[in-house]
């Protein structure tokens, strides 16, 4: 007997967004801390349980926690759109390969458990597929948008160089970005307070920018990098690699 399975998978693109957002809030919290001077002062305030967090060198350590924020802010954010591929990747595969049915089925509750348990156990198996990299991974996914696949490209080589390499790129880096920028006459405002005049056109573009990295020096992501790179792989990456697997499913 067959039979066929709808699945929505537009939860996944909004489970990965927030999960971005989440990447962004968590660096806010710690750079608010740092930039208050509370950082110490909430080390202190925490415990584990019944025991109080006491740390040597708290004072010190506040003074370049944003910085390790930004650091972890981006690798978290890049696994986290990773595992979106993955999840991209195996639904591919179910739909080329069917479900394969292992037990016996009663009812549909029990048919949405095996549907929820198999979709876990192929998104594991790519997950833990390591002749599959992360370029494979973009190029399994057809259609997308060149700009979009190159700019994941870069991300990819960033990430390899904050966990393989020291923070120290080979060669020089040119990381694309996307953000949003708020324009005055066609003049980019950056600091704020800013006059305006009457008659004076406002408005907001998103625009790609760079974020170069020279070769054979430590690579430190600013606030802003970090905020633009979550950026762009929430509103940019995200979507379009979404829209171009869904177009190659119909």
């Amino acid at each position: 007997m067959s039979a066929d399975v709808t699945v929505d998978l537009t939860a996944w693109l909004g489970q990965t967004q927030i999960e971005l957002d989440a990447c962004l809030a968590d660096l806010a919290q710690v750079c608010s801390a740092a930039e208050k001077q509370s950082y110490a002062d909430n080390l202190a305030s925490h415990r584990f349980g019944i025991t109080r967090l006491v740390l040597e060198h708290a004072h010190s350590l506040g003074a370049n926690a944003s910085e390790r924020a930004e650091r972890t802010c981006f690798l978290t954010a890049i696994g986290k759109f990773i595992s979106f591929l993955d999840k991209l990747i195996a639904s591919q595969r179910i739909a080329k390969q069917g479900i394969v049915v292992t037990r016996n089925i009663a009812g549909q509750a029990d048919l949405d458990a095996y549907l929820n348990e198999y979709m876990k156990e192929q998104i594991a198996k790519v997950a833990w597929d390591t002749s599959l990299s992360n370029p494979k991974k973009i190029d399994a996914i057809t259609g997308i948008e060149l700009t979009a696949r190159a700019i994941a490209l870069e991300y990819f080589q960033l990430r390899r160089v904050l966990e393989h390499h020291q923070d120290t790129p080979a060669t020089d880096l040119n990381i694309p970005i996307r953000r949003v920028a708020l324009f005055v006459d066609n003049i980019e405002i950056t600091r704020l307070p800013h006059p305006i005049s009457g008659g004076q056109l406002v408005e907001m573009r998103i625009i790609t920018d760079n974020r170069k990295f020279p070769a054979g020096v430590k690579l430190v992501i600013s606030p802003q990098d970090a905020h633009d790179l979550v950026f762009t792989m929430r509103h940019v990456l995200a979507p379009e690699i979404f829209r171009a697997h869904v177009a190659a499913s119909c």
